[in-house]
């Protein structure tokens, strides 16, 4: 009853915490629903606690960590740079945080330890508020193709004897055809989320019902 109970609490945390960070007016409120978000993912992550998931989840928290650190840096710093595009900047830690090109290792060995209901909620519920913040940005067209088309290579990552690793290269070309499909429309990629969201749900169901 009571883990029932941990259950829930820390999933309305992380649903509440995603909703302040995309309804946010400011980009600190944001800064703040991500750590919020963070610190409700961390122990949904380690619920059924092994040497692997507790592994998994320090990898996960001292990436997320750091790249909070340098966000948080460079919003404050915003001004005070000395070239006028500091937005890609602000990128930077974002792409940290979905496990873009060049920041991608850690997802996949990451998710080897997860069980696939975590793993469900790396590939499609942490990517939402990144993704809206990156939305905000004006980020030049041709920075978001360079990361797109070397983020391909990742394909190459598909020869695999891991599920979760495969599914995590997928989760990393997936996210990047998101990235590229702002430039184009919000409703594009919202659109592109929503059905990659509702295929990983399937997927996801069917792995975990045969234990594979």
């Amino acid at each position: 009853m009571n883990l029932n109970l941990t259950k829930i609490t820390f999933f309305i945390m992380l649903i509440f915490s995603t909703l302040m960070s995309i309804s946010a007016s400011n980009w600190l409120s944001m800064w703040m629903g991500l750590e919020l978000n963070l610190f409700s993912i961390i122990p949904i992550l380690n619920l059924k606690s092994s040497i692997y998931s507790i592994e998994a989840t320090m990898k996960y928290f001292l990436i997320q960590a750091f790249a909070s650190i340098l966000l948080l840096i460079f919003l404050i710093n915003k001004n005070f740079f000395f070239f006028n595009n500091s937005n890609i900047l602000i990128m930077m830690p974002l792409l940290m945080k979905l496990s873009l090109m060049p920041f991608h290792l850690w997802l996949p060995s990451m998710m080897e330890g997860l069980n696939w209901i975590s793993c469900l909620l790396m590939m499609t519920w942490q990517k939402i508020s990144p993704l809206i913040m990156i939305s905000y940005l004006n980020i030049d067209k041709n920075l978001i193709f360079l990361v797109t088309l070397i983020s391909m290579n990742s394909i190459f990552g598909l020869n695999q004897n891991s599920m979760r690793k495969i599914l995590a290269m997928s989760s990393i070309n997936n996210s990047t055809w998101m990235l590229f499909a702002i430039l184009i429309n919000n409703k594009l990629w919202m659109n592109y989320f929503l059905i990659y969201s509702m295929l990983n749900l399937l997927i996801i169901k069917i792995l975990n019902n045969y234990n594979i």
